[in-house]
């Protein structure tokens, strides 16, 4: 491998007989070089459109964060609101508390109690007897 220096160039040559610039030792602070401004406007565009495109995907994902920590906040109302109704409704329940709720407002107990037979109720065929038949046969109501 030779080296020559031509002007401000340095220059090898290797044994294939190719030249190659050798800068190793070169100050390059002399030179400016100078991107060609047909390619530096389509990279800048690139690049500022890229970056528009992160920016509206941070902000959608704010935004979604937002959304999510309010319908949790619902949520957690909504299920607190759903244990103190739950409360309430087997409070109003209470056998014992019905009982003296129906003695305050003069309910008397009852005097006698009609038990009906656990049979399935089937719907009335034709020339069958009715309900009212039926229930008076059983003792339930007068004919």
């Amino acid at each position: 491998m030779t080296r020559s220096t031509r002007g401000d160039e340095n220059v090898s040559t290797h044994r294939s007989g190719a030249q190659r610039l050798d800068l190793i030792g070169f100050d390059l602070s002399g030179r400016t070089r100078r991107i060609a401004s047909r390619r530096a406007w389509p990279m800048l565009a690139a690049a500022v459109l890229l970056g528009l495109g992160v920016t509206a995907l941070r902000v959608d994902l704010i935004r979604m964060r937002y959304a999510l920590a309010d319908a949790l906040a619902t949520e957690s109302q909504l299920l607190e609101e759903q244990r103190a109704l739950t409360v309430e409704m087997r409070t109003l329940r209470d056998p014992g508390r019905l009982a003296n709720e129906a003695q305050q407002l003069g309910f008397a107990p009852p005097e006698r109690v009609i038990a009906l037979p656990d049979r399935p109720v089937r719907p009335l065929q034709p020339g069958t007897t009715s309900d009212a038949t039926v229930l008076a046969d059983l003792g339930v109501i007068r004919p």
